[in-house]
């Protein structure tokens, strides 16, 4: 004689059922949320990464950098207390483009056979409500033209990223410190993610160089 099934076995079953479902459902929703905290920081990650190429693409093309803007220190102590909104935290620089087709046997006592584009950095806060940051990150271009004549109607300035920590520019005068003669950037990005019960927080903070070269041109 076959025994059925009762209504107890059925509910511990149903009971087994939920606490597997329930187990896997945790397992699968740890998995996802840590899948967009990885991905989340690669974003952050990539684009301070952009940003850093970026500014230090255009020193390289540079042909000259202006000899106050960034300061310089003696040391890294000097350099670390520099302040964000220092109206001295700026980077500028030029970049020459000259014209071999121009003959300088024919060109006026005021022309020269180049034109140049001068380039500032600056960072700004965000709100301006607020004694810090955030800040954004702005980059300025004048250009001038073969009389040494700045052009201000084709004058430009773009927001290149926002929500910065902290952004300085400075070099370094004290010779046996590292990478002495550099230009550097001090930059640090903090995502801060509410969706889940708590509030996760990912920071980049980088320091990198650039070596200075060039000069005026005559």
């Amino acid at each position: 004689m076959r025994r059925g099934v009762t209504i107890v076995e059925i509910m511990m079953v149903l009971i087994l059922m939920t606490l597997v479902l329930g187990a896997l459902y945790r397992i699968f929703s740890s998995a996802q949320r840590g899948a967009q905290e990885v991905m989340s920081n690669q974003i952050i990650n990539d684009d301070v990464l952009r940003l850093v190429n970026k500014i230090t693409d255009d020193l390289r093309e540079a042909n000259f950098i202006d000899e106050h803007l960034p300061p310089t220190f003696n040391d890294e102590t000097q350099a670390r207390n520099f302040a964000v909104l220092d109206p001295k935290n700026q980077l500028m620089f030029n970049k020459v483009k000259y014209d071999f087709t121009k003959d300088p046997a024919t060109l006026a006592p005021d022309q020269v056979n180049y034109t140049q584009l001068r380039v500032v950095y600056s960072v700004k806060k965000m709100d301006p409500g607020q004694a810090t940051g955030p800040y954004a990150l702005f980059r300025e271009t004048l250009p001038f033209d073969d009389r040494r004549k700045a052009v201000p109607a084709d004058k430009t300035k773009v927001e290149v990223m926002n929500n910065i920590d902290h952004l300085v520019f400075y070099r370094l005068k004290n010779p046996r410190a590292p990478r002495h003669g550099n230009l550097y950037l001090h930059l640090r990005m903090t995502r801060l993610d509410r969706a889940g019960p708590t509030t996760e927080k990912f920071t980049v903070d980088i320091t990198t160089s650039v070596k200075e070269r060039g000069g005026e041109p005559e």
